[in-house]
């Protein structure tokens, strides 16, 4: 079996206390409360990483998409610029595309750093696609 390496845990007393329940066989839950108050600073500061919320807010809307009668407008108003029948190295770049262009700091960074998410079904009349009905406010 593999393993993987997270690095260094801040050596926080919040911290510690978790490593000292893992030590001394702790419940599962006794750990995942203990890590989830350990974390609670550093996530709070995750929600305000623009970066992080733009990726998750299109993440969270690729299911719709792909669940869309026309997948490529779907993905379109959500900002990803995909060739018809899309692969995953389409889909990969457009994303990152898209990301890059929500953040104001890397604007003129890609080639589509026109588009903005939502923008597609404006240009194009009405869509059922979710990104043209819900926009993120970011």
């Amino acid at each position: 079996m593999g393993h993987q390496r997270l690095g260094k845990l801040p050596r926080t007393r919040s911290w510690l206390e978790v490593v000292a329940l893992i030590q001394n066989g702790a419940s599962a839950d006794q750990v995942a409360h203990a890590t989830i108050l350990a974390a609670e600073i550093d996530l709070r500061k995750a929600a305000r990483a623009a970066g992080l919320v733009e990726t998750v807010w299109l993440l969270c809307q690729l299911p719709f998409t792909a669940r869309a009668t026309d997948f490529e407008r779907s993905l379109l108003d959500c900002g990803l610029a995909v060739p018809n029948e899309p692969g995953v190295l389409d889909l990969t770049s457009a994303f990152s595309a898209a990301v890059d262009a929500r953040l104001h700091n890397n604007r003129g960074r890609t080639e589509n750093s026109s588009t903005s998410w939502g923008d597609g079904h404006r240009r194009r009349g009405q869509s059922t696609s979710p990104c043209a009905s819900t926009r993120h406010a970011g």
